[in-house]
């Protein structure tokens, strides 16, 4: 009647659902290296490491979490055989590692380097097969290894782990990606240096990693979130993160997944 109008705007969002499935409970050790003894000291692992526990025990379903910080080869490996006895069949468990990594040319041979390490003397490095070892042991379901260090990828053996089957029923590729074991290793870079920085007080690696597991707010495999580390990490560095199943630890074609709390 006076010539006046009005707009009213409605915004539909589509949500995703989450499904009620049976995991099984969430473990995980983050190990964080700063202070070396005789090695460079590192800025941005230890921040990585706590930032990343914070957010397991905060948003995802992990019944323990255990920070290591500035840890020795005794240390970790005790922790890991805790971890060893303790995890069931039906568990998942969470391995990260942010410290120095070094390589042994002669014997094609990676190494986790804990804060007691000296150079050029391998005593006590933690070399592949040992993680290997303990990770092909551990009765849990699913077993995912993280590491971000020089020449961490040595550990994949250059095989991609990423599943390209097709589920229009999401449910059902969940339900059978968790009744598979996987034994599954995310890596920083491959047979090269990494940098111990790039994304402010993370390493750009971690960075990724942190911001990607903040937005989830549905189950999501690892398969799919370090497709978009991956994707951010070549872009933003010259390092190429590599996934893959852990060789001969008996993966068999399942998938970590991560699951937020309700």
């Amino acid at each position: 009647k006076w010539g006046k109008n009005s707009n009213k705007s409605i915004v539909i969002a589509k949500t995703q659902e989450s499904f009620d499935i049976n995991y099984g409970e969430y473990y995980a050790l983050i190990i964080g290296n700063n202070d070396y003894d005789y090695l460079p000291k590192l800025k941005t692992a230890v921040n990585d490491a706590e930032v990343l526990s914070k957010i397991l025990k905060d948003k995802f379903k992990f019944k323990e979490v255990v920070l290591l910080k500035n840890a020795t080869r005794k240390e970790i490996l005790m922790e890991l055989y805790n971890f060893k006895k303790k995890l069931s069949f039906k568990d998942n468990f969470l391995i990260y590692y942010a410290g120095h990594g070094e390589i042994d040319r002669q014997l094609n041979q990676g190494y986790w380097q804990p804060v007691n390490a000296e150079p050029d003397v391998p005593i006590e490095w933690i070399d592949n097969a040992t993680i290997a070892s303990i990770v092909s042991s551990i009765k849990s379901k699913h077993v995912l290894v993280i590491a971000d260090s020089c020449y961490s990828g040595l550990l994949t053996r250059g095989s991609s782990g990423y599943n390209n089957e097709v589920f229009e029923n999401r449910k059902i590729y969940l339900q059978r990606m968790s009744n598979k074991k996987s034994r599954l290793i995310f890596t920083s870079g491959g047979k090269e240096p990494v940098v111990d920085g790039g994304g402010g007080n993370h390493s750009v690696f971690a960075k990724s990693l942190i911001d990607i597991l903040n937005e989830i707010e549905i189950e999501n495999t690892i398969s799919d979130i370090s497709k978009k580390i991956t994707s951010f990490v070549v872009t933003n560095s010259d390092q190429t993160p590599e996934y893959s199943p852990l060789p001969k630890s008996g993966h068999d074609g399942g998938e970590f997944i991560f699951v937020p709390r309700i």
